[in-house]
């Protein structure tokens, strides 16, 4: 086996010990560590000081946190506020989002006025209803 290889095969072993652990521990639930682990997990359990902004720039969802308004739209229905998100949420992550999509999450994120806790800004009502 390759340096490489043999690297990567040791961090999915430590990698699988450690959700192991966190399973029998009952820190998480075997349902939720498989569906939040890898590059592609499909939901984030919101943790304290997590922001749409951190979320979508972390390296398992999307290394870009420009990209944030993709998932306030995909979790509007439990997101009123993408400036307020709390410890427990679970958000959906969408990963099938088309270029278009991107370009106006993205665009969203650039022009959008400051964060304000508390009122969704107009500008966020406008994008989720594009």
């Amino acid at each position: 086996m390759s340096k490489v290889a043999n690297t990567l095969y040791s961090g999915m072993k430590v990698s699988a010990i450690l959700l192991a652990a966190a399973v029998a521990t009952g820190c998480v639930s075997a349902k939720t560590a498989l569906k939040g682990i890898g590059p592609t997990a499909e939901t984030w359990t919101v943790g304290d000081g997590h922001s749409l902004w951190g979320i979508a720039g972390s390296a398992r969802v999307y290394n870009m946190p420009e990209k944030w308004p993709l998932i306030f739209k995909a979790n509007r229905d439990t997101v009123s506020d993408p400036d307020l998100i709390q410890p427990g949420q679970v958000l959906r992550i969408p990963r099938n989002s088309t270029a278009s999509e991107v370009r106006e999450a993205i665009q969203h994120a650039k022009s959008r006025g400051a964060w304000t806790v508390g009122s969704s800004e107009f500008s966020d009502s406008t994008y989720l209803d594009q």
